[in-house]
């Protein structure tokens, strides 16, 4: 399943082994794309990979 938020500049595809956030275009993109994803890692139900660290969120 693929949604595109051309507002915002952020795509996400959903498959059976992720949820995968594309931010594209602008830093506000990335921004609302790293937000919603670390929404979803408040509860510790799911873990974000972070490209700056180079690994996996750590709690």
């Amino acid at each position: 399943m693929e949604y595109k938020n051309k507002e915002h500049g952020v795509d996400v595809l959903l498959t059976d082994r992720g949820l995968y956030f594309i931010a594209v275009w602008s830093q506000d993109a990335i921004f609302e794309a790293g937000m919603t994803a670390s929404e979803f890692t408040d509860t510790e139900e799911f873990v974000k990979y972070d490209p700056q660290n180079g690994g996996w969120e750590e709690f």
